[in-house]
């Protein structure tokens, strides 16, 4: 048999002890934030009053706390109809060898800014096993922990901290194709579950510079299924077709390649999934290859907002100085080649089209849009040290936005800074630094690094 506790309403307090909190940022909202402290905390609802005392066979007992935090505010996304659903209920459970499977289920009040539920008479001992979910009121899973089981020792007479990091139970599929052939007038990408079942489905037209984003929304984790993506002419007939199966994870960083074929032969794309619950599939056909990224520099400011005073801010995350003699920024396929460039360690540059005090090479050619930009940081052979498919407006595939009369920059996360990272728009965040020194109506830390 299983104990089963209930609780309900219990937010419980904590001591003196300091609180601190780990936050992360997915799909364009904090979604959870682990709560650290060294309170003890008191029983509550049905739960025996005393969460250390003396099991009923005499035996040795401890507790457990959980603490977390889950906000719920808006996706990031004008699609986000998928937005996760509410959590009302805590479900933990906690098994381990020589006792019987401990069930909880926690009403909590998921609008408070912490979370708190404590788990008594836990019989002490090594390897307690803890998994932790969150439901609505329907009782569909709506976040998952971070980590799929906690792994804890109990201690006798002592209350144990357990700190949870729970992330939504969906995630996203994005896909970013560049360059494609002009016989291409649609892409279509789908994902089925292996009974057949659509999951999630999008159709985008490519745009005039062969650029075309899509985003399959409200994938449920854990799901197994089948992603298939058509690339048709105006006829629907088909030109190029790429499926993979896999299972969706919400939760960890995965790889999976596609293939697209065509009845001439084959183009490879890689998909990478480097953020829970976030795909990104890029793939650039005018180059016939996918792209590995050095992150030398990384892509960390860009202003696109600003007409002619467009910039981009690069950053050399090395404790050495970054030097090339031929240094080439590509936008959407046109090149800028730079001599000479010189990035001292941990330190930034600004490549604009305008001179001006906070610019340290300018091209007026350096045009950067609201949409489809492909912007590559290269090296003379080709090699690509950072890029960045920034969606600019196009607030679908996670990217900040703004009115186009705001002349404001976009930033990376400080904590995200690396080659991967920057490839996600939930990672970036409309600029809320002052007026730039010596500009005109823009706002931006160019040189400096994100004010958050």
């Amino acid at each position: 048999m299983s104990c089963f506790y209930t609780n309900f309403g219990c937010a419980g307090n904590t001591g003196a002890g300091g609180i601190g909190r780990f936050a992360a940022k997915l799909g364009g909202q904090i979604v959870a934030a682990a709560v650290l402290s060294a309170a003890i905390m008191s029983g509550c609802g049905d739960k025996p009053s005393n969460p250390v005392s003396t099991g009923d066979d005499g035996g040795a007992y401890g507790a457990i706390v959980i603490r977390g935090r889950v906000d719920a505010p808006k996706l990031a996304k004008t699609a986000a109809a998928q937005e996760t659903a509410k959590p009302t209920k805590l479900l933990i459970t906690v098994s381990g060898a020589g006792f019987d499977t401990i069930r909880v289920e926690s009403t909590i009040d998921f609008s408070r800014a912490t979370i708190i539920d404590t788990i008594p008479q836990i019989p002490a001992g090594t390897n307690r096993r803890i998994t932790i979910l969150a439901v609505d009121q329907n009782g569909v899973v709506t976040h998952i922990d971070s980590i799929e089981t906690h792994i804890v020792t109990v201690a006798a007479n002592a209350v144990t901290p357990v700190n949870a990091t729970l992330i939504p139970a969906i995630g996203s599929i994005y896909l970013l194709l560049n360059g494609l052939p002009t016989a291409v007038d649609s892409v279509w990408a789908t994902f089925k579950r292996t009974n057949g079942a659509t999951v999630a489905e999008c159709r985008a037209k490519r745009g005039l510079t062969g650029f075309v984003s899509l985003n399959l929304d409200n994938i449920p984790h854990n799901t197994a299924g089948i992603l298939r993506v058509d690339m048709v002419n105006a006829s629907r007939e088909y030109l190029y077709t790429a499926t993979k199966e896999l299972t969706f994870s919400a939760r960890g960083d995965n790889n999976i390649d596609l293939q697209f074929r065509a009845p001439d032969g084959a183009a490879g794309i890689n998909v990478d999934l480097r953020a829970s619950g976030v795909t990104i599939g890029a793939y650039d056909f005018s180059s016939k290859g996918a792209t590995t990224e050095s992150g030398e520099l990384v892509i960390t400011e860009i202003m696109w907002n600003a007409t002619d005073n467009n910039y981009i801010e690069l950053y050399n995350p090395a404790d050495a100085a970054f030097s090339v003699d031929t240094l080439i920024i590509d936008v959407d396929d046109l090149t800028h080649r730079y001599p000479n460039v010189n990035i001292a360690a941990k330190s930034f540059i600004t490549i604009g089209r305008k001179y001006t005090a906070y610019m340290n090479i300018y091209t007026p050619s350096l045009y950067i849009y609201s949409y489809s930009n492909w912007i590559s940081v290269k090296r003379k052979d080709g090699a690509v040290i950072d890029r960045v498919v920034f969606a600019g407006a196009n607030n679908a595939l996670g990217w900040p936005t703004m009115p186009t009369t705001t002349k404001k920059s976009i930033e990376l996360a400080k904590d995200k800074y690396n080659a991967a990272d920057n490839n996600y728009g939930k990672n970036w965040r409309v600029t809320r630094a002052g007026m730039i020194d010596g500009s005109q109506s823009l706002y931006g830390t160019p040189k400096t690094g994100a004010d958050f």
